[in-house]
C-alpha cells in the first residue's frame, strides 16, 4: 500500500504528509490495515508532543 511505503521509506523518501493522505484514501475505501497504520502513525505524532 502506497501510505505505508512514504510512512517507511520504502524505495522512496519517508513522507508524513503523503503517507496520512494515502492512508486516509485507502481508509475511505474500507482499509482496516490503512486504519489501524493511520491509529499508529497519530499515536506517535502524539507522543512527541
Amino acid at each position: 500500500m502506497a501510505g505505508n511505503y512514504f510512512y517507511q521509506g520504502c524505495g522512496t523518501e519517508k513522507d508524513i504528509i503523503k503517507a496520512i493522505n494515502w492512508l486516509n484514501k485507502a481508509n475511505e475505501n474500507g482499509s482496516a490495515i490503512a486504519w489501524d497504520l493511520l491509529e499508529e502513525i497519530i499515536d506517535r505524532l502524539a507522543y512527541k508532543l
